[in-house]
C-alpha cells in the first residue's frame, strides 16, 4: 500500500470463495490464507441467509443459518484471525 495525503491506497486486492455453510471450508481457507501471508489488512464479509422457507441443516449437524450467519466467524477468528496476530 503507498500513502496518499495520509490515505492508503490498495495497490492489490485478492479474492478467494469460502463456503461459510462446511466448517471445514473455512479452516481450509484459514489454513491456505496463512501459508501465503502475514497480515491481514482488510477483511470484507458479504454474506448471510435471513429466514429460508424451512430449516436447513449443515454437513455439520447445525442449522444453515446459524453457521453461515454466526459460527463460522468464530472458526475463522481463532483458525486465521488469531494466528495472523500471534
Amino acid at each position: 500500500m503507498s500513502k496518499t495525503h495520509g490515505v492508503e491506497k490498495v495497490k492489490e486486492v485478492e479474492v478467494r470463495e469460502l463456503d461459510l455453510a462446511s466448517l471445514d471450508s473455512v479452516r481450509g481457507f484459514a489454513r491456505a490464507f496463512n501459508k501465503t501471508h502475514r497480515r491481514l489488512d482488510v477483511l470484507i464479509c458479504n454474506a448471510g441467509i435471513m429466514a429460508p422457507p424451512e430449516r436447513q441443516q449443515t454437513a455439520d449437524g447445525m442449522e444453515q443459518q446459524f453457521q453461515v450467519q454466526e459460527s463460522q466467524r468464530n472458526v475463522w477468528h481463532k483458525n486465521c484471525v488469531c494466528a495472523v496476530y500471534e
